[in-house]
């Protein structure tokens, strides 16, 4: 429901039974893939990455392409999740500053994936 009131304020126009359908049959579709666990002691270290290039139409045939944004503490796995229409370094900055502000706090690491944002 959280993505469809944020797609919607931003122009989406479908119903939110295809935005339910979409995503179920994208979640099914996935591979998993295999995932080695991180623990460390409070306040240590987040890690943060994209769900990049997200494609979703509405009921007139209107193409909305946009990106998840994912930030994860490791010691409690608290989440901090928004959409982006891009992948801008200030739009990364804005999603860090709101991350810290919904989970009280800076880390001393942020783990980056190889993101582009971070690396160019």
């Amino acid at each position: 429901m959280a993505i469809y009131k944020y797609i919607t304020k931003k122009g989406y126009e479908g119903k939110y039974t295809i935005l339910r359908e979409y995503c179920k049959n994208k979640k099914g579709k996935e591979i998993k893939k295999a995932t080695i666990r991180v623990e460390t002691r409070p306040g240590i270290a987040a890690q943060v990455d994209w769900k990049e290039d997200m494609v979703m139409h509405d009921k007139f045939g209107k193409r909305y392409q946009f990106n998840i944004f994912l930030y994860v503490l490791h010691y409690s796995k608290m989440k901090y999740i928004t959409l982006t229409w891009d992948r801008k370094q200030d739009t990364l900055f804005q999603c860090l500053k709101e991350s810290f502000e919904y989970t009280g706090g800076v880390p001393k690491e942020i783990w980056f994936d190889n993101m582009k944002t971070v690396v160019d």
